[in-house]
């Protein structure tokens, strides 16, 4: 895919109120913000430990910009770049639920065709369940009775952390 990044500048900010970050409370990140550069964030804890351990997001005045809790790995690092450069989870299903054969995949799911189609993980939901090896168990079959075989490693799915490992290469493409 081929895309890289470099450190431009390294600040320490000594303040309680970003160490333990809460999006509703912490102060605004503007102050810290490299103009023309992702501004990756590295926190304590995000919103109490409230299950969130990371937020991506692109604004249209300063770029892209994700804060992520500092002991999560590449993993959650990756997950959240994708998300500040504009891709949506594999699994979203805010326009409906991709198709398997991918004849929607331009409409729904995350809008990314070399994405096989995703249910969402297993949580109770009506998604698949992989192992500890991260091999896929169990799936349930898409409206048209096909058979879902989500990529568990693509970093904006939600599977097992240690699953994930790389973008697709249309993924790349939209974060250029």
């Amino acid at each position: 895919m081929n895309i890289k990044f470099y450190i431009s500048r390294l600040v320490t900010v000594k303040d309680d109120a970003w160490y333990h970050y809460d999006s509703e409370n912490s102060p605004n990140p503007s102050a810290f913000i490299i103009e023309g550069a992702l501004n990756l964030f590295l926190v304590d804890t995000i919103d109490g430990n409230r299950g969130v351990q990371g937020r991506g997001w692109h604004d249209s005045e300063h770029g892209p910009h994700a804060i992520v809790e500092s002991s999560q790995g590449q993993w959650l690092w990756g997950h959240e770049i994708g998300h500040s450069f504009g891709l949506r989870h594999t699994h979203d299903d805010r326009d409906g639920l991709e198709l398997v054969d991918g004849s929607n995949c331009r409409e729904t799911g995350d809008l990314i065709c070399d994405t096989p189609a995703d249910p969402s993980p297993g949580n109770g939901k009506t998604g698949c369940r992989i192992d500890e090896n991260c091999q896929v168990q169990a799936c349930p079959d898409d409206t048209a009775g096909q058979l879902y075989s989500p990529d568990v490693a693509n970093f904006m799915s939600y599977y097992d952390y240690q699953c994930r490992d790389h973008f697709s290469a249309e993924q790349g493409q939209v974060m250029r």
